[in-house]
C-alpha cells in the first residue's frame, strides 16, 4: 500500500514538473525574439543546403555567396540568441519582482492589523464585536498570505513556481506551514467562548508572526537584490 502510494506521489511530481516546464515554454514562446531566432535558424540552414547542393554542381561562385549568406545569418542568430536571453532574463526578474512587492504589501497589510492587538489591554476578552474582529481579520491577513504562495504556483501567467522559490530562497515552506496557520484560525475562532486574556490573544500571534516578519525582511532583500540586477542588465549593449 505504501509503495502504491508512493508510485502515485512520483507520477503526479512528474505530471507536475512536466506542466510547470510546458507553461514556462508557452509564455517564452510569446516574445518575438524567440521567433525571430527560429526564421534567421531556418533561413540559415536552407542558405547553407544551397550552398551544399551549388558546390557539388561545380558552382563555386553562387556557392561562396549563399555560404557567405549562411555565416551571416549565423552571426545573427548568435547575436538573436543572446538578446533573447536577456529579455527572458528581464522578464522573469521584473515578473518576481512585481509577485514579490504584493507578497510583501500582503504581510505589511498583516502587520499593520497585528500592530493593533498589540495595543489591546483586557484580562478576560469581554465579547466586544470590534475587538473580535479587529482579533479575527488579523488572523485572516496572516493566512491570506501563505494561501497567496500556494495559489500563485497555480498561475498560468507566472514563469515560476512560488511554492519552490519561496522555499529555495528563503527557507519558507508554504505546504508545511498550513497548520501553523490552520491552529492559529482555530484559536481564534474560540476566542469568544474561551475569552482569553489579551496577552494570549498575542501569544497566540507569536509564532506566525515572526514567520512573517522574517519572510517580509527576506523578500525586501529579494527586491533590492532583483532592482540592482535589473538596472545593470537594461544597461548592457545587446
Amino acid at each position: 500500500m505504501k509503495i502504491k502510494f508512493q508510485f502515485k506521489m512520483a507520477v503526479r511530481n512528474i505530471i507536475q514538473k512536466s506542466l510547470d516546464v510546458f507553461r514556462r515554454l508557452m509564455i517564452f514562446l510569446k516574445f518575438p525574439h524567440i521567433w525571430t531566432c527560429f526564421i534567421i535558424l531556418i533561413f540559415a540552414a536552407v542558405a547553407l543546403l544551397v550552398s551544399y547542393q551549388l558546390n557539388t554542381l561545380n558552382e563555386s561562385y553562387w556557392s561562396s555567396i549563399f555560404a557567405n549568406l549562411f555565416a551571416g545569418l549565423l552571426t545573427g542568430f548568435v547575436i538573436c540568441i543572446i538578446g533573447s536571453i536577456k529579455q527572458i532574463s528581464i522578464f522573469k526578474m521584473k515578473e518576481k519582482r512585481k509577485w514579490l512587492s504584493h507578497l510583501s504589501e500582503m504581510i505589511l497589510d498583516y502587520l499593520s492589523y497585528h500592530h493593533k492587538i498589540l495595543s489591546l489591554r483586557f484580562d478576560k476578552f469581554d465579547g466586544n464585536e470590534d475587538v473580535f474582529e479587529l482579533i479575527y481579520e488579523t488572523g485572516s491577513r496572516a493566512n491570506w498570505v501563505n494561501e497567496e504562495i500556494i495559489q500563485s504556483s497555480f498561475s498560468k501567467i507566472l514563469s515560476f513556481n512560488t511554492i519552490r522559490y519561496c522555499k529555495k530562497n528563503f527557507d519558507y515552506d508554504a505546504l508545511a506551514l498550513c497548520n501553523e496557520y490552520r491552529e492559529l484560525h482555530e484559536k481564534l475562532e474560540m476566542v469568544d467562548i474561551d475569552c482569553p486574556s489579551s496577552k494570549a490573544i498575542i501569544k497566540y500571534f507569536e509564532s506566525v508572526n515572526w514567520l512573517l516578519w522574517r519572510l517580509n525582511s527576506e523578500v525586501r532583500k529579494a527586491i533590492d537584490d532583483l532592482d540592482i540586477r535589473l538596472s545593470g542588465i537594461q544597461k548592457s549593449i545587446i
